[in-house]
């Protein structure tokens, strides 16, 4: 076995491989052919290129914070560079790319607006691949949605946006694709899903991806010809559409259980790895039927497009309380979140979206209570540790926090 192909064999990330390769190379060629038939020296080796890919995947800025409303650090300012009307109510926000910023599929960013005199804060989903020239963020039009309106209806090419990300962990290693990739959604759930798939068949032009897509209406179905001639070029990529209607007959067919045992039916259940993006009703469907079949945990992974509800004033208190994290301290004023409070205080915490939506600056409650605003990204081990988004935490008494290490 060549040093190229056994260093290949052994990881899952390009940069180890460039710290493998040469060491491979000085091996004689029975040594080679003895290390790939190994389980203890493919399990060893995988356990150093997990460690090189620790040191060379992006992961979420550390930021130290600014105070009184400048911008933050790692806060970018971007151009528009092109306006695409995806849909009747979407289009596509084409933004120039920063310079050593390497994004992985599947990721957003988060969005600070000024509209009508107030600062809102709004995250979506990358459409493009990281292997694209500019970023590509879809953007749905949601009744009465200040954030998704302002961008659909009134930015233009020539604007600059200011943007913090890409965060989120609703990600595919294209290093490691698993033996069948099964992406499921519907509405603006399919923008981060058309980018993992895009990803995964560059990384692998074979590899066995299914879209399952369920929408309202043919006219409705994000990114469809562009979906299309994807799977033209691909035949490992299979697209299945379910429509709510179809031209004026309306029809209540929405994704079943027997489209999701069609889609399964392309690998055994083992080999799966499943992303679910859309509609809650879609998603609870999808999650607890994939439950039954014996699919979860890490096997699933979900992004979920809601925004967050602050918890109600009357259980704040009203009176300031303390901050107290790495030996310092500082006020928190009532309604203030524990990110705002420490960004005053010039304290330095990790952050990235401040919605509560990629776990960036999470940290562990060691004393005190919080009230976090709900949905966010924490699971339900992860609340029984007292681990808190300070993002979305208001303080209901003084607090204390430490990393989570």
């Amino acid at each position: 076995m060549s040093p190229a192909r056994l260093s290949k064999h052994f990881v899952t990330h390009p940069a180890s491989r460039d710290v493998l390769s040469p060491v491979l190379e000085r091996l004689p060629g029975a040594a080679r052919r003895a290390l790939a038939r190994s389980p203890w020296a493919t399990g060893a080796l995988r356990d150093v290129a997990a460690m090189v890919r620790s040191w060379t995947t992006p992961r979420p800025p550390f930021q130290l914070i600014g105070r009184d409303g400048a911008a933050l650090p790692g806060e970018r300012r971007l151009k528009v560079l092109e306006v695409r009307r995806e849909t009747p109510d979407a289009v596509s926000l084409f933004v120039e790319r920063p310079a050593g910023v390497r994004e992985l599929a599947g990721q957003f960013l988060t969005f600070t607006l000024s509209i009508d005199g107030a600062e809102v804060r709004r995250s979506y989903s990358l459409s493009s691949a990281p292997d694209e020239p500019c970023w590509r963020v879809t953007v749905k039009r949601v009744a009465g949605g200040s954030g998704s309106t302002h961008l659909t209806e009134r930015v233009r090419a020539g604007d600059t946006l200011r943007t913090r990300g890409p965060s989120g962990d609703f990600t595919l290693d294209p290093d490691a694709l698993p033996g069948h990739l099964l992406l499921i959604g519907g509405g603006s759930g399919v923008t981060p899903l058309f980018a993992l798939a895009k990803a995964a068949l560059t990384a692998d032009a074979g590899a066995r991806v299914t879209m399952l897509i369920g929408d309202r209406r043919g006219v409705d179905c994000l990114f469809a010809e562009e979906i299309d001639e994807l799977a033209r070029a691909h035949d490992g990529l299979r697209v299945v559409r379910v429509l709510e209607s179809s031209g004026s007959v309306e029809s209540p067919r929405r994704i079943d259980e027997a489209d999701l045992d069609d889609a399964l039916a392309r690998g055994t259940l083992h080999e799966a790895r499943v992303y679910v993006c859309g509609p809650e009703p879609l998603m609870d469907l999808v999650v607890h039927a994939l439950g039954r079949r014996g699919v979860g945990g890490a096997q699933v992974k979900t992004e979920r497009f809601v925004t967050v509800r602050a918890p109600a004033a009357d259980r704040l208190p009203s009176t300031p309380v303390t901050l107290r994290v790495g030996g310092r301290e500082a006020p928190v004023a009532p309604g203030q979140t524990l990110l705002e409070a420490a960004t005053a205080a010039e304290i330095p915490l990790e952050f990235s979206c401040t919605m509560g939506g990629c776990g960036a600056c999470v940290m562990r409650l060691v004393d005190g209570d919080v009230a976090m605003a709900e949905p966010n990204c924490l699971d339900d081990d992860e609340r029984r540790r007292r681990l808190v988004l300070t993002c979305v935490s208001r303080p209901l008494t003084d607090v204390t926090l430490e990393p989570d290490d």
